[in-house]
């Protein structure tokens, strides 16, 4: 069964949970929010392995790094409570 077997996935399904993630304001972003973008952006990566833009790419890196400092500062605040 080649790739072009399955129906296409939501390319901007990643964004939606990323941007959710980091929407949360003073520093209460949950780690589960944080994760579950991680994952999204993981699987779209997975995706895109064979076949993206530089673009796209570029924008899945940035938001991997945000939600990394996101879950330090998230980390940081839980243990200072």
């Amino acid at each position: 069964m080649k790739s072009s077997d399955f129906p296409p996935r939501r390319t901007d399904n990643w964004k939606a949970v990323y941007e959710g993630a980091i929407s949360d304001s003073e520093y209460s972003v949950s780690l589960n929010r944080i994760a579950d973008a991680r994952n999204a952006i993981f699987d779209r990566a997975e995706d895109i392995l064979t076949h993206s833009s530089s673009d796209e790419r570029r924008a899945l890196t940035h938001a991997l790094r945000t939600l990394r400092l996101l879950e330090e500062s998230a980390i940081r605040e839980n243990k200072a409570a």
